[in-house]
């Protein structure tokens, strides 16, 4: 976000009251927070399934920022001596209470004194914070990896992470919300100095300031890659009968004397696979994927050579026990069935793919019902058994198929219910995407300046920012913002 001019409000970078602390002899103690969880929304489809959500162009295009003298953690009052409630006698007791009382999982190799520092900052929640901490786990690691430091510098202290990745295998996911701290994220060792806690608990409430609504866009994230990932898996599964579908259709039609050219394209996947949103999930779906067509009943198809119009069309109608009602009325059902198939491919409207589904599963029945009818000793019976087996198959990842897309159509909802998205001019063609409360609040400040360095890096690291100071010294904040987490958080 680019810094807007004062005019006349004050700049509360100015307010700094102490010089900087340093950490085993380095000149910063590290940025607090570097992921915003809001704006790199991405899914399965259209990433991967990354296992890090970094701040995206909205954020300095990924760059981490390296705390400098006037940072929010070097802002503000010092905090009073720790209280009695967040003093514990050793990391077993601290942890419990941290959990009981917050509904985190703590991780890692967390020290007594940085257990009680995470503890003083959050009993400063409220009500709302509260809610979206619950479920979230708190990790401790050193120093960030590889990825992290790549994406976002040496200058992380701590890194919220939605955990909207999913195993694509199975659509599981493969962690949920967390809060990782590093050892920036602690100056100081023993906690004697305010000034070292004053900057421990900033961090940490500027990544609680994330997870207000970066657990919920998470949690619906992850619940969209799980239907795309598990439709993703019956496209493959689809696409594997493909050559048993063509096989067992030949043979039949071999048996029933018909003309092998009648048999039906076999089954395609659908473009669930590379697509890159829900509204165009069942775009594309060609209608001759299961083209139905009765062999025993219709004409040959047209020739563009104009003597075939003569040929004489008799001699591939199948022999008397093919034409046996029970024979043809397997073949109708097997065609009702593709033809309803063909339906479910155009249909994208949930109401009518619904209805579709029904008609299929209608169909498939008839299949079931017309092949039983057939008698064993119908010449037909072992290859109408086959080709109705691999339909039932085709028919039962059609069905899980469906279920993962209104899995998929529920977490579509959800995240559109809680971001908005936008162009960015720093990353044309990507857009930056933000979740509903971080936008209002930048509208609400539009006239503000940033309340830290840190925070011009994009309104989401502003709105984590303000967060933080509203919780730990709310005087310093302008009265708009003021107003806005008054208005907001209680």
């Amino acid at each position: 976000m680019t810094r807007i001019a004062n005019e006349g409000r004050p700049d509360l970078r100015s307010t700094t009251t102490a010089p900087p602390p340093t950490v085993a002899g380095a000149d910063i103690a590290g940025a607090a927070g570097a992921v915003d969880g809001a704006d790199d929304i991405v899914t399965l489809a259209r990433a991967g399934g990354d296992d890090s959500y970094a701040a995206g162009a909205g954020a300095g295009a990924g760059k981490g920022y390296t705390v400098e003298g006037d940072e929010g953690g070097r802002m503000g009052r010092l905090p009073p001596p720790r209280s009695g409630a967040s003093t514990f006698k050793d990391v077993a007791q601290a942890t419990q209470k941290l959990e009981r009382e917050f509904g985190v999982t703590v991780r890692g190799d967390f020290s007594l004194e940085e257990l009680s520092r995470v503890h003083e900052s959050l009993r400063l929640m409220g009500k709302v914070e509260k809610a979206a901490m619950k479920g979230v786990e708190l990790r401790r690691e050193a120093q960030p990896s590889a990825t992290i430091a790549e994406r976002h510098g040496d200058g992380v202290g701590a890194f919220f992470d939605r955990g909207d990745a999913v195993d694509t295998a199975t659509g599981a996911r493969l962690s949920g919300p967390s809060i990782t701290f590093f050892d920036g994220a602690f100056p100081g060792g023993d906690g004697t100095d305010a000034r070292d806690r004053r900057f421990t608990m900033h961090a940490v409430l500027h990544e609680v300031g994330h997870a207000i609504e970066g657990h919920a866009v998470g949690d619906a994230l992850a619940r969209e890659n799980e239907g795309l990932a598990k439709v993703n898996v019956e496209n493959a599964a689809q696409k594997a009968l493909e050559g048993e579908y063509a096989t067992a259709r030949a043979a039949l039609f071999a048996t029933l004397a018909l003309d092998p050219s009648t048999s039906s394209a076999p089954p395609a996947p659908s473009p669930q696979e590379t697509s890159s949103s829900t509204e165009d999930l069942f775009a594309g779906s060609s209608s001759d994927f299961f083209a139905a067509h009765d062999p025993l009943n219709d004409t040959a198809p047209a020739s563009d050579n104009a003597n075939d119009s003569a040929v004489d069309t008799s001699a591939q109608k199948p022999s008397a026990p093919a034409v046996d009602p029970k024979a043809k009325a397997f073949i109708d059902a097997t065609n009702a069935w593709q033809a309803a198939q063909n339906a479910l491919s155009k249909a994208q409207d949930p109401q009518k793919r619904a209805a579709a589904m029904a008609s299929l599963s209608a169909a498939q029945k008839a299949v079931t019902t017309t092949l039983k009818a057939l008698p064993a000793t119908h010449p037909a019976k072992p290859d109408a058994t086959r080709y109705a087996t691999v339909i039932g198959e085709l028919h039962s990842i059609q069905q899980r198929s469906f279920q993962a897309e209104k899995i998929v159509d529920e977490g579509a909802k959800k995240v559109d219910r809680l971001v908005v998205t936008r162009d960015n001019p720093k990353t044309p063609g990507i857009d930056e995407t933000q979740s509903r409360l971080e936008a209002l609040f930048e509208e609400a400040t539009a006239d503000d300046n940033a309340v830290t360095t840190y925070g011009e890096a994009s309104p989401v690291e502003n709105f984590a920012e303000a967060y933080s100071l509203y919780r730990r010294d709310p005087h310093l904040l302008s009265k708009e913002a003021r107003r806005f987490f008054d208005k907001k958080l209680k």
